[in-house]
């Protein structure tokens, strides 16, 4: 075996004194939940905890986790079911590392994904960054890639109060829970961890909490794989995830921009003339006229819904000039992921997500 150099050793040593836990929030889901383990069996540099929380479990979820005790993972079970928020927060308050993702049960980290973010978080881990964010494959039910969601190509350390603004600008528009993001858990116990208020939309909450008041950092380096599927995760129970739950969670989302429009810390991230545009709530909400546009001539029902959504959440005067501004950068978006995924599918040719990283060097 080589010999390392001794500025190799430091720079190891720097790194590998970054701890991170891996935390899965569990709710059923059995099938899925194997394969999002072993994905965090497989990583190239194991993270400094691996624990799973429970919430009830009855399809022999928490029995297969269980016997996953003698591999290093930690098993807790909340006495009563304490709803998908109340569990992320379980999560963080059950993990030992300053740092901490909420891995969604049925989601996969890609093999360097804990020794990519320990390097990066080494780099910048004395000023204070709440939260380092990345983008992400698609996967579907069986494991196939369908697209990939890459909002920025180059690193980035985004600091306040600008920030907001900037991935406002971006359309980028809350730091998501599950691989997509890590967390210093410190910081999160100071904000008061996720609140229920906005169900799911507590990605939302947490988001418009954190920016204007701690620094980000984005990684263009993509190591997670995040699932879409008709079969989600809620509350008490899994069920099909329909129109009626997907405008529920849209409309909390528009909700938590709606109530910290007038926030003083949100305020300094937009200049005066922004903050009369209100563009903390017409960037968001322009969106949705775009898409039920799109709806509406692919033949998707759902069209009608979206455009609901616009018009009761967009400010009015709603026919203007930077209506139409918004929606054409919107649409410029969606069309651009579009084109990527189109190609990303293309030249994944049906393979699933690790047979094609199988076959990288």
């Amino acid at each position: 075996m080589p010999k390392l150099s001794r500025g190799t050793k430091l720079k190891m040593s720097i790194w590998e004194n970054v701890s991170i836990t891996i935390a899965i929030p569990l709710f059923n889901r059995l099938e899925l939940l194997k394969r999002t383990v072993e994905s965090v069996f497989n990583q190239t540099v194991p993270p400094n905890e691996f624990i799973i929380v429970d919430n009830g479990s009855t399809d022999g979820s928490y029995e297969y986790a269980l016997s996953l005790k003698n591999r290093g993972v930690q098993i807790f079970r909340n006495r009563t079911n304490l709803g998908m928020i109340g569990n992320w927060n379980e999560c963080i308050k059950k993990a030992k590392s300053k740092y901490v993702v909420v891995l969604g049960s049925d989601d996969i980290i890609l093999p360097n994904y804990i020794s990519t973010w320990k390097k990066k978080i080494a780099k910048v881990d004395r000023q204070n960054v709440a939260a380092f964010f990345s983008g992400g494959y698609i996967i579907d039910g069986n494991d196939k890639i369908k697209g990939i969601y890459k909002p920025f190509n180059a690193d980035l350390l985004l600091k306040p109060p600008r920030s907001l603004r900037f991935l406002w600008e971006n359309l980028h528009l809350y730091l998501s829970t599950t691989g997509w993001t890590v967390y210093d858990r410190h910081i999160l116990e100071k904000l008061g961890y996720y609140r229920k208020k906005y169900e799911i939309a507590a990605e939302n909450d947490l988001t418009v909490r954190i920016l204007p008041r701690f620094p980000v950092f984005y990684s263009k380096d993509v190591n997670f794989a995040f699932r879409r599927h008709g079969l989600q995760g809620f509350d008490k129970k899994v069920k099909n995830f329909d129109f009626t739950q997907e405008r529920e969670n849209i409309e909390n989302g528009l909700r938590v921009y709606l109530d910290f429009e007038k926030d003083e810390s949100i305020a300094k991230s937009f200049s005066q003339k922004e903050q009369k545009l209100r563009l903390i709530v017409r960037i968001p909400a322009s969106y949705y006229l775009v898409f039920s546009l799109l709806s509406y001539f692919v033949g998707d029902k759902r069209a009608k819904g979206y455009l609901d959504i616009f018009l009761k959440f967009y400010p009015k005067p709603i026919f203007t000039p930077m209506t139409l501004r918004l929606g054409l950068k919107w649409f410029e978006k969606i069309f651009r992921e579009y084109l990527r995924n189109f190609y990303v599918r293309l030249g994944m040719r049906n393979r699933t997500i690790q047979d094609y990283f199988a076959t990288l060097p």
